[in-house]
């Protein structure tokens, strides 16, 4: 193992809460970044390492990624998804997610194309996000992303994940 990987999530909403624990539970260093003061508390997210308030278009130097840090994008809509992906996209981090439905993700490429970003960028984001397991409530998603993230800290990727899942 390559020591403690770092996980950004970028939003501060009803699921990242579960997410933030968990994703510690399976040994990341979690740090949350959230535009919004309120959101973006210590006391919201215990077990996050950091506690960010800041605009989503400075995430990625604000938390310092990495291509070896893990990022999942949670924002409150299309907009901030758009602009935490663009902060994110030119670092090539070792996993970026987006949570969202197909159609949702389909407004954030449009997004992202206008912004300049090719099919090739946009290929390297896992959307929608998580092992398919059924999951509904923010703790379910929250057990499914990591799932996929453990799968990825391993090598396993993403189109054998859903294979497996598949046979199960």
């Amino acid at each position: 193992l390559e020591g403690t990987p770092n996980l950004a999530i970028l939003g501060g909403g009803h699921v990242v809460r579960p997410l933030c624990a968990v994703a510690a539970m399976a040994g990341f260093c979690v740090s949350v970044l959230d535009d919004r003061e309120k959101y973006a508390t210590a006391a919201r997210f215990s077990e996050a390492e950091r506690v960010v308030v800041s605009g989503f278009e400075a995430a990625a130097t604000v938390l310092n990624l990495t291509p070896r840090s893990f990022v999942v994008v949670v924002t409150r809509g299309h907009r901030g998804d758009a602009t935490a992906l663009a902060s994110c996209l030119p670092v090539k981090p070792r996993f970026l997610g987006l949570l969202g439905s197909r159609a949702k993700m389909v407004h954030v490429f449009e997004d992202l194309v206008q912004r300049g970003f090719s099919s090739e960028d946009l290929a390297r984001v896992e959307t929608p996000i998580g092992v398919e397991i059924g999951a509904e409530t923010p703790e379910e998603i929250a057990v499914s992303i990591v799932a996929r993230m453990i799968a990825a800290r391993r090598g396993i990727a993403a189109e054998a994940v859903r294979t497996m899942g598949a046979s199960l």
